[in-house]
């Protein structure tokens, strides 16, 4: 599976809508930031062209994500088991582009999260996910590996 960093997912003023929320939840948050994502499912590698149309095609680095900013990496993703409406037109658009080895995009969101100096303990840990994500139709992991794993092994395919 192929991940590419993207751009800023919260403008300024969203950022200190969410670092005001979490606080709520954690009075010990001093920050956050926030990234997209994308997490290609592949069915051959892509040549350099191929990976440099795509990440044009998502606005994104031709590189891992990684934790913006400082602190607990946190990654919002449509549940598992789920193909999400984002992620059905985007993995079209790759096909009408001649990218016919995306068999599947999806985005995530990875947040940093900086909180008390000696970090967040379990149950802040899971006051800051709770307020990440809608768990309705989302779901929130703790790292790239198990994002990446959970999205192979338990999406359908289409």
């Amino acid at each position: 599976m192929l991940q590419l960093r993207g751009r800023a997912a919260l403008s300024e003023f969203r950022r200190r809508k969410l670092l005001a929320a979490l606080r709520r939840r954690v009075p010990g948050i001093t920050g956050v930031a926030a990234e997209h994502a994308y997490f290609v499912d592949l069915e051959a590698p892509l040549d350099p062209e191929q990976r440099r149309r795509l990440a044009v095609l998502l606005d994104a680095r031709e590189e891992p994500p990684r934790a913006p900013g400082a602190g607990r990496l946190f990654i919002r993703l449509p549940r598992f088991g789920t193909i999400s409406a984002w992620s059905s037109k985007a993995t079209d658009i790759a096909g009408i582009c001649g990218l016919n080895a995306v068999r599947r995009i999806e985005r995530g969101t990875v947040y940093g999260v900086t909180g008390p100096a000696g970090g967040l303990d379990a149950d802040q840990t899971a006051a800051v996910a709770a307020g990440l994500h809608d768990r309705m139709t989302e779901t929130v992991v703790l790292g790239l590996d198990e994002a990446q794993q959970r999205r192979r092994v338990e999406a359908p395919q289409h």
